[in-house]
């Protein structure tokens, strides 16, 4: 046998008998730690959660809602009774306004075209609130019909409300009590934290661009789980997910097996 074959036998029977020489303990130690990692890897798989949401806009209200005041018809404004900011009570005047129209009247010998003046006073029907204008406006001023004039923001709100708008092959998976993490736009979620709501109500119908109407009831205070106060205003918009599972990593690993074997 030549040398080179001779020296390379040798040192394969050497790592041979060192390899058969392995300390039990060495052995077992690695059982333990790969037993280890194994378990450590089901225990975290089963402490994260990951549950299955249904992302969605959303824009949050209050209950009363804010009362949104539209001029009737072409008109010019004549007297503003309440200030910006001011608050009104039931039937308190806020402004009038004076709409000039052209009637026709035919007598037995002629007939002429008039103008007729009408008045119109736009009347409170809120308990109280407080009255904000959307520009300021201005005695003498024309304003066409359908304009937004003002808002009226409750005082005393009960609470605050959030709808969001479901895809209706998403819908179907809504249920009343699910909960529902909400990131304001104005509030970025990663600084101020999330709102938690659960769904209180779920259109029956959708709208005409394949939506359906899902309502979220909100806690009395617009604190955030980082503890911080959210100065509400009317129609704030964010982002919605809604949990329909609250599924923990390993669950979400197993379901497809389950849906195999459930075939």
């Amino acid at each position: 046998m030549p040398k080179e074959e001779r020296q390379k036998s040798m040192r394969s029977q050497h790592v041979q008998e060192l390899m058969d020489k392995v300390p039990n303990w060495i052995i077992r130690w690695g059982n333990l730690v790969l037993l280890f990692i194994t378990f450590s890897i089901f225990l975290l798989s089963w402490i994260i959660k990951y549950p299955e949401t249904i992302s969605c806009e959303v824009l949050v209200k209050s209950s009363p809602n804010v009362y949104q005041g539209y001029s009737r018809t072409n008109a010019i404004l004549d007297s503003v009774f309440v200030k910006d900011g001011g608050v009104i009570t039931k039937n308190h005047p806020i402004l009038t306004t004076i709409a000039l129209t052209n009637n026709n009247y035919s007598g037995e010998k002629e007939s002429k075209k008039v103008k007729e003046v009408k008045q119109d006073t736009l009347i409170s029907d809120f308990s109280k609130g407080i009255i904000y204008y959307t520009k300021k406006w201005r005695k003498g001023e024309k304003i066409t019909a359908g304009v937004h004039l003002f808002n009226i923001v409750p005082q005393h709100i009960n609470n605050y409300l959030a709808e969001l708008k479901i895809p209706v092959r998403e819908a179907k998976k809504i249920k009343l009590g699910q909960a529902v993490k909400i990131k304001l736009k104005d509030y970025p979620y990663k600084e101020n934290g999330i709102i938690t709501g659960q769904v209180d109500g779920i259109a029956a119908i959708h709208n005409t661009d394949g939506f359906n109407t899902v309502t979220v009831i909100l806690p009395k205070k617009m604190i955030t789980s980082f503890d911080k106060k959210v100065d509400f205003k009317q129609d704030m918009e964010g982002s919605a997910e809604v949990v329909i599972q609250d599924l923990r990593l390993l669950e979400r690993f197993l379901s497809p097996f389950r849906e195999i074997l459930g075939k």
